[in-house]
């Protein structure tokens, strides 16, 4: 699969996805790194999540390679299983707060150059659960 013509979202999602396949938890990350996060453009992140992602990508490649090797092959290679499952953490939760627009709430306060966070509010519904009850007695009958 190509990056191109996929939104940010859809990069992220697929990069989670690689994530969970069945095999090994260092071949997953290499892989998502390989396929994904190297690929996304910074200009289609959030300011606030630019540097997540920045520092996980070059987190990721800081080992020297051996001949054949590519740099996040080393790196990943030299990850405790910990440390392994640190990075698959911060992808997943990287693509969470993309998803749920987390870095589109930030805005910059103009005195401390800081992100301000404004407070999100959840939008009340009705809670229809006085209707499933009938609707099985429905069916029963």
């Amino acid at each position: 699969m190509t990056v191109q013509g996929m939104n940010i979202r859809e990069i992220m999602q697929q990069a989670t996805l690689e994530l969970v396949k069945s095999t090994q938890l260092k071949q997953r990350l290499v892989s998502c790194f390989t396929k994904y996060l190297q690929h996304i453009n910074d200009a289609e992140l959030p300011p606030a999540l630019r540097s997540e992602l920045n520092s996980l990508r070059s987190a990721l490649v800081t080992a020297e390679p051996l001949p054949g090797e590519t740099p996040v092959l080393a790196t990943v290679r030299k990850l405790s299983f910990e440390e392994t499952e640190r990075f698959a953490h911060r992808v997943v939760v990287l693509f969470g707060d993309i998803a749920n627009g987390v870095g589109e709430q930030l805005t910059w306060a103009p005195q401390s150059a800081a992100p301000v966070m404004h407070e999100r509010r959840r939008v009340p519904r009705p809670d229809h659960g006085e209707n499933v009850v009938p609707l099985f007695a429905a069916l029963e009958g």
